[in-house]
């Protein structure tokens, strides 16, 4: 028989099945995109659930669902998973999707205290995720980005995501690659995470890092740099409160069914699940533009998006403005009456130099595309 641990946390989903002995026979860790149950029952389509004796569940997300079996705070998981897997350790450092927290140990590896974030994302997994959008980098290549960094990164504040975004912008305006501002980001988590949890206190003993976040090199040595202390990631850190879960439910030799015919047909959106009544998904729609009458107006092939306002012969003369901003680059041009001739829009995307190339070329071949010339008097 086996004890199955389930950890639903605020942007993955973790499965680790032990035996009676406490072996890891098999494991699990997937993104759920907010939609946690369908990617629960997902992934338990590849477990033998016939040979599963009681499942034990932790984690933010996983008190909101009736799945059967027990839950477990997700400290107390934690303390399990790293007391299996480093018994001589006296700090757990736990960076999650959603929260960080620092847990002290006795000299038995019994739980003593807990401090943890408050409700600023700041310091957690999605900060980075966050960030990475406003690199225009996959959440996933950010961790890469930084990890292949050589040198002195340079620095960003990380305790507040509005600075976090200022310093990136001048970063980029500096010509920083984006593998340089990375790596100043994940190196600036790691020491905001332990500013925060210490507040300038000292760390004595062996301190083990875990949590999703944990497979991030950067953020770990930068950790280790703050504390002064011995910092170990054991293998698979994303999955420790898993398995925490699953020991609790073997050490205790707890029976309990998982509603397997339930998470087979999950309920629909906006049904009551017995426990808390589950709003359906946010959905990405655009907004109805209202009817424009341009002359002319498209997306070029570097998705730039540009409006004529009429049509235009010969030499055109004007005033051309740039608006550079983080998010996105705007260019207007006006004649010598301050009537609108023509505009550009685009995504900055971390590059503001490019940007700016990509609006002028557009402005050039509507031009061409057009059959009149711009003389520009001033910008």
């Amino acid at each position: 028989m086996a004890y199955l641990g389930i950890d639903i946390g605020s942007l993955y989903v973790s499965l680790v099945l032990v035996d009676r002995g406490g072996e890891v026979l098999r494991k699990a860790y997937a993104r759920h995109h907010g939609e946690p149950l369908s990617t629960l029952s997902h992934e338990l389509s590849k477990f033998p659930l016939q040979n599963i004796q009681a499942a034990v569940s932790t984690g933010s997300g996983a008190h909101k669902f009736s799945l059967g079996g027990a839950y477990i705070d997700a400290i107390v998981a934690q303390v399990k998973g790293v007391n299996a897997l480093e018994p001589d350790a006296r700090n757990i450092i736990y960076i999650g999707g959603g929260s960080f927290s620092l847990t002290r140990l006795d000299e038995e590896g019994n739980y003593e205290k807990c401090t943890s974030n408050s409700a600023c994302a700041s310091g957690t997994g999605a900060f980075l995720d966050q960030q990475a959008l406003r690199l225009q980098v996959p959440p996933m290549e950010l961790t890469n980005k930084a990890m292949s960094f050589k040198g002195r990164a340079p620095n960003v504040a990380t305790r507040c995501a509005v600075f976090a975004k200022s310093d990136m912008i001048h970063l980029q305006q500096e010509g920083y690659s984006t593998d340089a501002i990375a790596a100043g980001l994940c190196a600036g988590l790691g020491r905001s995470t332990v500013d925060g949890l210490l507040s300038g206190r000292n760390l004595e003993g062996k301190t083990v890092c875990i949590g999703g976040v944990a497979l991030n090199q950067v953020v770990v040595d930068a950790v280790q740099e703050s504390l002064g202390v011995e910092t170990v990631v054991p293998d698979n850190p994303e999955l420790v409160s898993a398995l925490g879960a699953a020991l609790y439910g073997c050490q205790h030799g707890m029976q309990h069914d998982l509603h397997f015919e339930w998470l087979a047909n999950p309920p629909a959106n906006g049904k009551n699940t017995g426990t808390t009544f589950l709003r359906p998904p946010l959905e990405l729609k655009l907004s109805k533009n209202p009817e424009r009458s341009y002359y002319l107006d498209y997306v070029d092939e570097y998705k730039t998006e540009i409006a004529l306002i009429s049509p235009q012969r010969g030499t055109v003369t004007a005033t051309l403005g740039f608006d550079i901003g983080s998010t996105s680059t705007k260019a207007a041009l006006l004649d010598n009456n301050r009537n609108l001739i023509a505009w550009a829009y685009r995504k900055t995307a971390g590059n503001p130099i490019e940007a700016v190339q990509r609006v002028l070329h557009a402005l050039r071949e509507l031009a061409r595309r057009t059959g009149f010339t711009w003389d520009i008097q001033g910008v």
